[in-house]
């Protein structure tokens, strides 16, 4: 059995940036600095995240995403995916963004090479 390192794992998986289109099923990042729910035959719906600076203020869209009466399952694990690959684990597990704008200017990925959809995984350096 091949034990891999992780230069082995960053070459399996190619590093992408945040940029504006990036999708995450239903929800979809622009460069404005916000997310955007798009779905057909319904109306967009706007999170700012210059306000998602920690897992609390994250988890409050959440809770509140979970009100709504369109709201589906796959859409909340989606925005949940969104968060966490956009904001960083390691935001959602207690930590602040000091400064949005420089952290979603140089925020990176490791997205699955055979993905199709925007299924990313954090790249904390």
């Amino acid at each position: 059995m091949e034990i891999l390192t992780p230069m082995d794992l960053f070459k399996m998986y190619p590093t992408i940036k945040l940029v504006d289109g990036e999708r995450w099923g239903n929800w979809v990042y622009k460069k404005n600095m916000t997310l955007v729910y798009k779905k057909p035959k319904h109306y967009e719906y706007e999170i700012d995240l210059e306000g998602c600076t920690t897992a609390w203020r994250a988890l409050d869209w959440v809770f509140h995403m979970q009100g709504k009466n369109w709201i589906t399952d796959q859409d909340l694990a989606d925005l949940t995916w969104a968060f966490r690959d956009i904001l960083g684990r390691s935001t959602l597990q207690g930590g602040e963004i000091p400064n949005i704008k420089k952290h979603l200017k140089e925020r990176t990925f490791i997205k699955h090479k055979d993905s199709e959809e925007y299924t990313t995984r954090e790249h904390d350096e």
